[in-house]
């Protein structure tokens, strides 16, 4: 048994199956995301553009692809400058950044799929005492999460959502569990983090003091040297695991 204050949860295929090249394709973000991209330049007297679905797929292959970085990624306004550059398509950083918000979408729109359980369980962990948060890898900031979140039903569970964004690190690096410490107002031992990642969660967790309990995933690999503090392959199990921390 775990006892702690706060649960932080990672998001992607924690809480639910991320969005991919091939589940956009399938949800038809492409084509949507793209007439929306070709409306507004043309509109700004940009002509000869790729087709809609090309051009939008290039853009979030693209964005995807910098919040992956091991450095922090650019932000989503100059990876968009830049991928237009390559199409032949010449526009300035605030261009960018208004054609980035056209191609946003929720969640669902992007294929998401919310795993097994979540729902039910967030909410009972929080009617247990635990308070409940969020600390994950995104290109995009607190307001378009809590948006995504929203379109799960999920609105109002988490009263922190801290996104490397907002934060300008990346998970495992420390800077982005002290920030969410320091929204928490908690102490690192009172803390517990649920990841997928050995290295991102896991060891970051546990580098900067938290529990770290590991969510057995096939899509996960387990070949960093690092003992997570408890392991569970279902987000239920956490019902019975873990504990509000009282006094």
């Amino acid at each position: 048994m775990l006892r702690v204050r706060w649960l932080f949860f990672d998001l992607g295929d924690t809480l639910w199956r991320s969005s991919t090249p091939e589940s956009r394709r399938a949800a038809g973000l492409y084509p949507k995301v793209g007439e929306r991209m070709r409306d507004w330049l043309e509109a700004h007297d940009y002509h000869q553009l790729p087709a809609d679905a090309l051009l939008a797929e290039r853009t979030w292959d693209a964005v995807e692809a910098a919040g992956e970085r091991p450095d922090y990624p650019l932000a989503a306004a100059e990876v968009v400058q830049a991928t237009l550059a390559a199409l032949d398509i010449r526009v300035g950083v605030e261009d960018g950044n208004a054609l980035w918000q056209l191609a946003l979408a929720t969640a669902p729109e992007r294929g998401v799929t919310l795993l097994e359980g979540v729902a039910s369980t967030v909410r009972a962990l929080g009617e247990k005492g635990l308070r409940l948060g969020l600390i994950t890898n995104r290109t995009y900031g607190e307001a378009h999460t809590r948006r995504d979140l929203a379109g799960f039903g999920l609105a109002g569970l988490f009263e922190h959502v801290i996104v490397s964004a907002d934060v300008g690190y990346l998970k495992p690096h420390p800077r982005i569990f002290q920030a969410a410490l320091a929204a928490a107002g908690a102490r690192p031992q009172e803390c517990a983090l649920v990841g997928d990642n050995m290295r991102a969660d896991i060891q970051g967790a546990q580098d900067s003091g938290l529990l770290a309990i590991w969510l057995r995933s096939p899509l996960a690999a387990c070949d960093h040297p690092v003992t997570p503090d408890a392991t569970i392959d279902r987000l239920s199990e956490l019902l019975d695991l873990v504990e509000p921390l009282r006094g």
